[in-house]
């Protein structure tokens, strides 16, 4: 496995994707992901990725930062289930997705996290008839 294949694998999906180097670089961005947060990839590339997409959680708390989870539990070789994180766009609005991760490992400490996002629809409040 070469360091071109992260950027292969994403360029081939068509959902929402993006990878990270053992680094926290971003090493590739699909379409789809310019697409639904408007980032073009030319101008992110190489930077941290907690400062591109600056995820929280479903309570809005914090979640990317230089001590990623994600990264943390793959440099200890633990799975990571999917989870749900909203991100912000190059407009600054924030969209909630559901983010699986593929770990790429050429060596126990070199490898790319491929995250694959799909976009969530908000919540829908739920109307309550009145009554009377």
């Amino acid at each position: 496995m070469d360091s071109k294949d992260p950027l292969r694998i994403v360029d081939g999906m068509a959902e929402p994707a993006f990878a990270v180097d053992e680094k926290h670089r971003l090493v590739a961005w699909s379409n789809g992901s310019e697409t639904l947060l408007g980032y073009r990839a030319r101008s992110i590339l190489g930077k941290p990725c907690y400062q591109i997409i600056c995820g929280t959680d479903v309570f809005a708390n914090r979640f990317c930062d230089a001590n990623c989870p994600v990264l943390n539990m793959t440099r200890h070789g633990e799975r990571v289930n999917s989870f749900e994180l909203n991100l912000r766009t190059a407009t600054a609005k924030t969209i909630r997705t559901n983010i699986a991760i593929v770990v790429l490992r050429h060596t126990p400490s070199k490898f790319a996290i491929i995250h694959r996002l799909t976009p969530l629809e908000p919540a829908k409040k739920q109307q309550i008839p009145m009554q009377g």
